[in-house]
């Protein structure tokens, strides 16, 4: 799917791919999944190769900057939440002087905002900016706002499972650590990655990012920085939540098999008593004696009292 945003004297409009004209411009061609057929298409109105757009449907490539023949192409990392798991994948940024073209094999979140605040911005024309290297760098701030609003769902997730270790642990709440783990793992990953990209536009390599904007894309440097040291205290604190997990498991562990303890100390003193008065030797005096039953009993309910007591001192029961 091709959609098609162009700034007209500060008033955006929404079109087509007929749109798409050099006399246009500052245009942002949002190409979503697009067929071979379509990547043709966007070939003959932009002159920009079509591998180009076909390569930017791969959701694996790793992120990189290049720029040639007044051509420059960025590849990006974008993040996606799906059922607790999180993702990264990668689309394309082509911008030429006259064109902005975004090419992912499916809507990222961050890209589905940036359009929504196009679209609610409206006649202002405040958001969609009449200058190329300028609205890359507010996508590329959208992407980063997406980055946040995800860690802060992770944070929150995060504090929810402590809440559930600490109440009653189970088996489920670990899987959803696991996954917490991964995502930051993922996430680590890409942005790691996507530093080097800002990295390269702040250096001012290359030549379509004005010098005049170059400012804006160090903000944006600082702002992922930032960004991966809360993703790695986030991954500390998932590491901390899992060693709390297995702490609270040993100790319900070691709780258990003190009460254990406690219940087979109650019998066992009695069953060693009644045992050595079952042995029934013929020279064992209490055989014999008038009070040796009630003796036995005695003994065994002393012990008892004893064991509670002992145990009572120690804060076991």
């Amino acid at each position: 799917m091709i959609t098609v945003y162009r700034n007209v004297r500060g008033v955006v409009k929404r079109g087509s791919p007929e749109d798409i004209h050099p006399l246009h411009k500052l245009l942002w061609v949002s190409a979503v999944d697009i067929t071979p057929n379509e990547a043709d298409e966007l070939e003959r109105k932009t002159r920009i190769p079509r591998h180009f757009f076909l390569e930017g449907l791969d959701e694996y490539e790793v992120p990189r900057v290049t720029f040639a023949d007044q051509i420059a192409r960025i590849i990006f990392k974008s993040p996606k939440m799906d059922h607790e798991r999180g993702w990264v994948p990668s689309f394309s940024i082509l911008f030429t002087p006259d064109y902005i073209i975004t090419v992912s094999k499916q809507h990222h979140p961050a890209l589905d905002k940036l359009e929504r605040a196009i679209q609610k911005d409206g006649d202002k024309g405040e958001v969609f900016i009449d200058s190329p290297d300028l609205f890359v760098y507010e996508i590329i701030k959208h992407v980063m706002r997406e980055f946040s609003v995800v860690l802060d769902q992770v944070e929150e997730d995060i504090d929810t499972i402590e809440d559930q270790l600490l109440r009653r642990p189970k088996q489920s709440v670990v899987q959803h650590i696991f996954k917490i783990k991964k995502t930051l793992i993922y996430f680590h990953k890409a942005l790691a990655a996507n530093v080097e990209v800002i990295a390269t536009l702040d250096r001012g390599q290359i030549p379509l990012v004005s010098k005049k904007n170059l400012p804006w894309f160090r903000e944006l440097y600082y702002d992922i920085n930032q960004l991966i040291d809360m993703e790695a205290t986030y991954r500390d604190v998932v590491t901390g939540t899992l060693d709390l997990y297995i702490s609270t498991i040993s100790n319900s562990i070691n709780e258990t098999m003190k009460k254990l303890t406690v219940v087979a100390s109650f019998v066992l003193i009695p069953t060693l008593i009644s045992g050595i008065y079952g042995m029934n030797f013929h020279f064992m005096p209490e055989l014999e004696w008038k009070f040796g039953y009630p003796f036995a009993l005695g003994l065994m309910a002393v012990s008892i009292l004893f064991i509670y007591a002992y145990f009572k001192m120690k804060d076991w029961m």
